[in-house]
């Protein structure tokens, strides 16, 4: 899902000029680079995933010594994460409880602002790191987590419980993001809100829209688009890609591709409402 959103992301940031500050007015130059901060290494063009462990073998590779680095990173753009959906999925599919999955929370969130700070020290200066998804809406943790009361679903059918925990996970990352704001003045660290995207996202599709060279009569925001059984079109056992399970006809109909992870359609509406909040913070003038 993030890879798929990053590409689209940083050719947008691509046609824009940003700067690296270390005052409050706000400049121009290029972004050279976008680093996406994961746990997998791979580049191409513009958009480099490196792991920060592996952060300081990857600058020794392209770096002539430590003043042309801290100048490269100086004018990247940085993203850090989505993190927390690794750490969470195979304990919400093992089925633990909320307290056991809140429990991990600050961990979680240490370690995801841990890695900001680091990347800041090698001398990145502007930093995003998105929050958590409404993962209560997604295919594959409502067939996890079926509950026998409707109250127990939102106006969207989306498991609340998980929503909540969502929330939760966003807030306290929101707080780190906060002090590290406040550690690291000379940098500029913006929380990406995947989760109020998201939501966008599901407004966009339940209603007709004119408009952004776009027209749809509404789409799915329920079933995946590549998968077979079950309300969801969701099977654990057998996924997007096993023999035997279709593709619809009309991917862009649709909010989820295989039950985890977005259509192109769905994630390029979310872009839109991301890059909508996050230039603003990034102090660029344009």
């Amino acid at each position: 899902m993030a890879k798929l959103f990053f590409l689209l992301l940083s050719l947008c940031f691509l046609l824009l000029c940003c700067a690296p500050s270390y005052t409050n007015s706000h400049q121009i130059c290029k972004l050279d680079l976008l680093y996406q901060s994961r746990d997998t290494i791979s580049g191409r063009n513009f958009i480099r995933q490196v792991p920060v462990h592996s952060m300081s073998g990857h600058l020794t590779s392209i770096c002539l010594d430590r003043k042309d680095c801290r100048g490269k990173l100086g004018r990247a753009l940085s993203l850090v994460g989505e993190v927390s959906g690794n750490y969470y999925n195979d304990a919400i599919l093992q089925g633990k409880t909320t307290e056991e999955l809140t429990s991990m929370v600050p961990d979680v969130v240490d370690a995801t602002i841990d890695a900001a700070r680091k990347l800041i020290n090698l001398g990145t200066t502007r930093v995003v790191i998105p929050g958590n998804f409404p993962i209560g809406c997604f295919p594959i943790y409502q067939t996890a987590s079926v509950r026998n009361s409707s109250t127990e679903y939102d106006e969207n059918q989306c498991v609340k419980q998980l929503n909540e925990f969502a929330k939760y996970h966003n807030q306290q990352l929101q707080q780190g993001i906060e002090r590290l704001n406040e550690e690291k003045p000379h940098a500029t660290v913006i929380y990406a809100d995947y989760y109020k995207a998201y939501q966008y996202l599901l407004r966009y599709a339940r209603f007709t829209v004119n408009g952004w060279d776009w027209t749809h009569a509404g789409m799915d925001t329920e079933k995946a688009c590549c998968g077979i059984g079950g309300k969801y079109n969701f099977n654990m056992t057998r996924r997007c890609g096993s023999r035997g399970v279709p593709i619809c006809t009309d991917a862009e109909r649709y909010v989820s591709w295989d039950g985890v992870h977005l259509t192109q359609k769905s994630l390029k509406i979310m872009a839109r409402s991301l890059l909508f909040n996050i230039f603003p913070k990034l102090q660029c003038r344009f």
